[in-house]
């Protein structure tokens, strides 16, 4: 005799899990062994259900199984070294076959067929605690949570997240970019991004006010209060010490970039900087009328159109719009409409 730990149905076939004795399966009205090995012995098994032509047993703290040819093999996948460290407590899959996992120490996890992780939801960003004891599937496709201290509900269907930086690390948010399946952060305290388990990492030498992230040329810039960089993973690289890179441009038709009235010219994989010298303004937003003329609004105070050489070498001409029928020249914003 043995206590059941928990019992599943595949194919219209009764499992029950032992917590001694292995896994049985209901015959012609018996418990019939069907699972009967060492690893399993005095182990709450979560759950049994199918993966592929297999089974995929899941226990609380061991990880994930698959009987193949009634043999135990640990399951290869993203997911199982986790819920061995975070103490898988209940498991569910959906009609897509993906699946989920409620831990006791870390949430839950939503992982594809494999065991790819595609989300992960705790206190960090959503749940009032971390210990998940039971879940449930509504027909509407939203996912209920009874946790240790209330309950939460999740929809399935919405592919938003939410993260709360409890640390408060983070500071004020200038900008968020996702590239290369990275999500990038620039805040007032430097510029940070979100691992594959969705916890903030801070960029080393990156401490300061990130004013702008830009994607151009499938290269993320980051305009900073100390210049400009080029973001490599979870490196940084200055590329312009010119202080304030508070938005970059792409010029039409050109290869040149403008943070500010910097250009910035890729000659042979390098990024060559010049400042265009005739203005010093701190320049918020820069929008390109035509090839050859931009628009540039004062960080607080005032408009101006500015004309740049055909070489994008020198500007021609800074035309100040400050009293040519703006109803104030306070925090002014430009933005092109229609292109």
């Amino acid at each position: 005799q043995s206590i059941i730990m928990s019992c599943n149905v595949i194919k219209d076939e009764f499992y029950a899990s032992t917590l001694k004795n292995g896994i049985f399966i209901l015959e012609d009205g018996i418990l019939n062994p069907i699972i009967k090995d060492n690893l399993l012995i005095n182990t709450r098994i979560v759950s049994i259900s199918e993966l592929k032509e297999n089974l995929l047993i899941t226990t609380s703290l061991k990880g994930c199984y698959v009987n193949k040819n009634n043999k135990l093999i640990p399951w290869s996948s993203e997911i199982n070294p986790i819920i061995k460290k975070y103490q898988l407590n209940n498991f569910s899959k959906l009609e897509n076959g993906n699946m989920i996992f409620g831990t006791i120490k870390n949430g839950v996890y939503i992982t594809d067929s494999l065991g790819k992780i595609i989300f992960h939801i705790n206190k960090e960003n959503g749940l009032i605690n971390n210990t998940i004891l039971s879940q449930h599937i509504s027909s509407d496709n939203e996912l209920w949570l009874g946790l240790d201290n209330g309950i939460a509900m999740v929809k399935l269907d919405n592919h938003y997240s939410f993260f709360n930086d409890l640390s408060g690390r983070l500071g004020a948010v200038y900008d968020v970019k996702s590239f290369n399946n990275t999500i990038y952060i620039g805040s007032n305290t430097g510029l940070y991004f979100l691992d594959k388990e969705n916890n903030l990492q801070f960029i080393e030498k990156s401490q300061g006010q990130v004013w702008e992230l830009k994607i151009i040329d499938n290269q993320l810039f980051c305009g900073h209060n100390n210049g400009t960089y080029l973001v490599e993973k979870d490196k940084i690289k200055l590329i312009s010490n010119y202080t304030g890179g508070w938005v970059i441009k792409k010029a039409p038709e050109q290869k040149n970039i403008y943070g500010g009235v910097v250009k910035f010219e890729k000659l042979n994989g390098k990024w060559n900087v010049k400042h265009l010298g005739k203005t010093t303004i701190p320049i918020k937003f820069l929008v390109f009328e035509d090839q050859f003329t931009a628009w540039a609004a004062h960080a607080y105070r005032g408009l101006y159109r500015i004309t740049f050489d055909k070489n994008y070498d020198s500007i021609i001409d800074i035309e100040n719009y400050e009293k040519k029928g703006l109803s104030s020249n306070f925090n002014i914003r430009v933005h092109k409409l229609k292109n």
